[in-house]
């Protein structure tokens, strides 16, 4: 089983963590989570510790996992009307919400109809750290706007928030927005740490420029 969960943890990179227990090293871990037979695979969410009973491929368990992480944090919007698009950049990315912070977006332009499970998993994060009021920096809204299959809304979703138009309008392009101007994300294929670390200094460096201004 160790080469799925490789090949599971590898895929995720970071959206979902992997562990691999020891009970005999751990009893105590193992008796508290109710572990009786082994191997036992268990996905802990906001609902809690549920077993899992399907295929042990990492395809399965990556369905599974991904099941699991919420998707009400990421607005998902079609890009075919620029009239839309600007109604959502106005409220969500301009501005200070009703707690006096600056109002700033992370924005996804992609041509999946669906936001992805590594941009969930860090909009959730995100909102834990909101309830939790840790947050005090950026409201942050996660918008997911759908360019269609080929991405022929490409072009209209950049203009709307600022952004250069993508090379490859086929392409998936992230980016934080803030009153007209944007902080590009420009790694290919990136993590769960590179995108929350990125999200955390592009937001210092978004408002720093408007403090300058």
């Amino acid at each position: 089983m160790a080469p799925a969960l490789e090949k599971l943890a590898e895929g995720l990179r970071g959206a979902v963590r992997v562990a691999a227990v020891n009970c005999a090293k751990h009893q105590s871990l193992c008796a508290k989570n109710r572990v009786s037979s082994y191997p036992t695979i268990k996905i802990i969410g906001p609902g809690g510790a549920q077993d899992y009973r399907g295929p042990r491929s990492a395809k399965a368990m990556r369905n599974a996992a991904a099941a699991a992480v919420p998707a009400d944090a990421v607005r998902v919007l079609g890009a075919d009307r620029a009239e839309s698009l600007d109604k959502a950049r106005e409220r969500f990315c301009t501005g200070s919400g009703a707690d006096g912070r600056p109002q700033v977006c992370v924005v996804v332009l992609s041509p999946r109809g669906e936001a992805s499970l590594l941009l969930r998993s860090v909009a959730a994060a995100m909102a834990d750290k909101e309830a939790a009021g840790r947050s005090k920096r950026a409201e942050v809204t996660f918008l997911h706007l759908d360019t269609g299959r080929s991405g022929q809304h490409a072009a209209v979703a950049a203009r709307a928030f600022a952004l250069d138009e993508p090379a490859d309008a086929a392409s998936s392009t992230i980016a934080l927005v803030h009153a007209g101007r944007a902080v590009p994300h420009a790694r290919e294929a990136p993590t769960f740490g590179m995108l929350t670390s990125w999200l955390s200094s592009g937001v210092s460096q978004l408002l720093g420029k408007r403090r300058r201004q």
